[in-house]
């Protein structure tokens, strides 16, 4: 007989490099560190649609760092930099709830 699942041992792991792995990373990129932020925006940012952990910075990727640096009031340069590396991993609470995507078009 087993328990029930907590939440926590249910909730998806972003474990593709360390949490001190944060590169600059922009669209064309190939690298673990890709993965981690697709990984990032899809489970903790609360950005519309599904991101694909490919490890390559493609335009959808591009568009959902975007949106989580417009979402947490940082330039939406499409560019994972230090700024956007902390607010993947702590992504500002009610962001998911915004009724529209605010990416760049």
């Amino acid at each position: 007989m087993t328990g029930p699942v907590s939440p926590a041992a249910a909730a998806p792991r972003c474990d593709h490099v360390a949490k001190d792995n944060r590169p600059e990373l922009r669209e064309g990129d190939r690298d673990d560190a890709v993965a981690q932020v697709q990984c990032l925006i899809d489970t903790r940012s609360g950005a519309p649609g599904e991101l694909p952990e490919t490890g390559v910075f493609d335009a959808a990727t591009a568009d959902g760092v975007r949106w989580v640096q417009k979402c947490n009031g940082l330039d939406p340069s499409g560019v994972t930099n230090e700024a956007t590396w902390k607010v993947l991993y702590r992504a500002k609470k009610g962001c998911g709830r915004q009724a529209e995507h605010t990416g760049t078009e």
